[in-house]
């Protein structure tokens, strides 16, 4: 005679996979129902992605959802845990859904091997419980912010860069504030630098993905998280963690408040997202023939005129190198890693935080060596030299002035990235 051991969906063999977390004290075999009948999109299949995707699919969740446009590199190795060398040159998404179905056959997994806009997010999301935001980009943030505002859909949003990272869960506490609440300038959401620019810490990622895939497994099956209308923050060179307790709505928010149609972030942030606005510096306005529209002018990209590309570069330093002063603005562990054996150091903090003004670096290597007729910056993709070219033009227009002589300053057009693509391909690549 069968006997009916239960009213569960489970198999036998699915409570032995599950078995150690449905007898975890809080959790039962409902919650693990719960689960079974979830469905989670996670929009990121980078560093933060690959936990998440890999213990939300272990833990049972009914369907997961990837969608990611890249493919696997070798600097991804060090904090993307589900790929291997092998994987290399291959698509994110189906990388990680072999790594998913290797372990948990039993669940639904869907890909969609695309860049998300707005255009094509409310199609891709629709249907399912719960998005987990694991970009590394600002437009797409603000953009699944306001499409689970429109879809009425909970987003557990994980970030990390650096030593750092955080977490909240959104639009699940009445009243809670967005994530454009949190920052309503397009610039103010450091946090979410892209780990390209600032570097990232591997196990960073994994703290607070698991976090992040925690917080998901209980708000599914339990229907509350810790994070609900709180922000986590972890600080992996001190080890300190705190939570910030969320403000309510911001009465005036475009995202929270009658809410149409999705804005289009990808022109929002445009020229933001690595490059907060520059102030111009109080005695600029004493600087003679500055323009009226100076603050307009270092917001905006460097005009033509201002810039050189990495082939005038090239020639330039060929055959007029003894009257360049060639100024490499990147952190001193970058440079470290590689650098113009013609270049000199003076990273961008010593331009944005010098007391008198901007130009300090310059002039002290200007005092203890000859004049040059002119300056160039470079970086590694052209973001932060153009920000000092720009905090420089806010004093000086297109001309910088040392000390009596007149020196005209230009950036380099993608910095080393460029250099390497189209100069030089020994030039390593970080």
């Amino acid at each position: 005679m069968d006997l009916k051991y239960s009213d569960h969906p489970f198999s036998n063999e699915e409570i032995d996979r599950y078995s150690r977390q449905i007898i975890t004290a809080n959790f039962d075999v409902n919650a693990q129902t719960k689960l079974h009948n979830s469905s989670v999109l996670i929009v990121g299949c980078g560093g933060l992605g690959n936990p998440v995707a890999l213990y939300l699919s272990t833990a049972g969740i009914g369907k997961i959802g990837l969608v990611d446009h890249d493919k696997i590199e070798l600097s991804n190795l060090h904090r993307q845990i589900g790929f291997t060398v092998a994987d290399i040159g291959r698509p994110k998404v189906e990388v990680l859904k072999d790594a998913i179905l290797a372990r948990n056959p039993s669940i639904t997994v869907e890909v969609h091997e695309t860049y998300i806009n707005k255009d094509n997010v409310l199609d891709i999301m629709k249907g399912y419980s719960i998005v987990a935001d694991c970009s590394d980009n600002l437009p797409t943030r603000y953009l699944l912010n306001e499409a689970c505002i429109l879809e009425k859909t909970p987003l557990a949003m994980g970030s990390a860069v650096s030593w750092s990272g955080q977490f909240s869960l959104y639009h699940v506490t009445p009243n809670s504030a967005c994530y454009r609440c949190i920052f309503p300038r397009l610039n103010q959401a450091t946090m979410n630098l892209n780990c390209n620019e600032k570097g990232i810490m591997g196990p960073v990622v994994g703290i607070i993905g698991n976090l992040q895939a925690l917080e998901i497994v209980k708000f599914l099956a339990l229907g509350k998280s810790s994070f609900a209308g709180s922000m986590y923050n972890y600080d992996g060179y001190t080890g300190r963690v705190f939570d910030v307790t969320l403000r309510s709505q911001t009465p005036d928010c475009p995202s929270c408040h009658d809410l149409k149609a999705l804005n289009d972030y990808e022109v929002l942030c445009k020229n933001q997202v690595y490059s907060p606005p520059i102030k111009v510096h109080k005695s600029a306005q004493k600087v003679k023939g500055l323009s009226k529209n100076s603050e307009k002018l270092i917001n905006d990209c460097c005009h033509p005129q201002d810039r050189m590309t990495v082939t005038e570069l090239k020639e330039a330093l060929k055959t007029d190198k003894d009257n360049i002063l060639f100024v490499d603005v990147r952190p001193a562990h970058e440079f470290a890693i590689a650098h113009h054996p013609l270049a000199t150091n003076i990273p961008i903090t010593d331009f944005e935080n010098s007391h008198e003004t901007p130009t300090l670096s310059v002039k002290q290597w200007c005092q203890r060596n000859r004049p040059y007729n002119r300056c160039i910056f470079i970086c590694r993709r052209g973001n932060d030299s153009q920000r000092v070219v720009m905090l420089l033009k806010s004093f000086f227009l297109s001309t910088l002035e040392v000390d009596g002589f007149k020196l005209p300053i230009k950036d380099v057009i993608g910095g080393y990235e460029a250099w390497r693509s189209e100069i030089d391909p020994k030039f390593p690549t970080y």
